[in-house]
This record gives C-alpha cells, sequence and structure tokens, in this order.
C-alpha cells in the first residue's frame, strides 16, 4: 500500500536526473468507489495501472509526464509538487488525479460538450500500492 512517506517521494523520485531520462514508474490502483457528479455513488471494483513517464520535469516534480494506461498513451501536466495531474485522454474528456491520503488517490473523469463545456462527470476513489 502506498503510505504518505511513499506519496511525498514519489514526486522527488520522478524529478531525479536518472527518472529525468526516461525510467518509468507504475502505480497499481483499485477503486472502491464510483461516483456521478450528482453524488450517487456505487461500489466499484476495477483496476488500474498508472504508467508515468517524464518528458519536461522541474526540480519540484511539476511539468509534463507520459502517462500510460489501459488505451490511454497521452502527455500529463503535473501542476504542483502535491498535484493535480491533469490529462486529455480523448477529445472530450479530461482527467485530473488528486492525491487524497496515505494511499490514496482521487481519479476524477469530466465528459466534456463540444464547445468544451462540463456535460458529466464520474470519479473514481482509489486504493494504490507503492509505485515500482
Amino acid at each position: 500500500m502506498l503510505n504518505l512517506r511513499s506519496l511525498i517521494v514519489v514526486p522527488c523520485l520522478l524529478a531525479s536526473p536518472v527518472l529525468a531520462e526516461g525510467a518509468v514508474q507504475t502505480w497499481s490502483c483499485q477503486s472502491t468507489r464510483s461516483c456521478t457528479g450528482d453524488g450517487t455513488c456505487v461500489s466499484d471494483e476495477q483496476s488500474v495501472a498508472f504508467q508515468l513517464a517524464p518528458v519536461d520535469v522541474q526540480s519540484d516534480a511539476t511539468g509534463t509526464y507520459r502517462i500510460t494506461y489501459e488505451a490511454v498513451d497521452t502527455e500529463l501536466t503535473w501542476l504542483t509538487y502535491n498535484g493535480p495531474l491533469i490529462w486529455y485522454p480523448a477529445q472530450e474528456e479530461q482527467d485530473l488525479l488528486l492525491f487524497s491520503g496515505a494511499e490514496n488517490l482521487i481519479w476524477q473523469r469530466l465528459t466534456l460538450g463540444p464547445d468544451g463545456e462540463l456535460s458529466g462527470s464520474t470519479t473514481l476513489f482509489l486504493t494504490c500500492d507503492p509505485p515500482s
């Protein structure tokens, strides 16, 4: 399981010179709940493994990374040391990943209309193993 110390270390490791040259980290996670934008939640047991590879990373771990999971392979922006991580897996979708606890992440998947307006969302609550 992730602990707070490993979450804090993750940005430091990703920003190290060795990782900045292309090393990849994998975050293996299991969802526990899924909620719609109106607050309706159900138990959920999906697995996802995010692979993150640095592209253009600053000393504080912010910057651009390549994220790969399921059929998605795109760039994301890590905005601050504590997140969020933001990416666009499809033309009408914006995803955000937020650190929410010692071993937990929140994955918010926003559905966008043709003009970029928000038309729906799904929020997944994830429990993750330490990055490998």
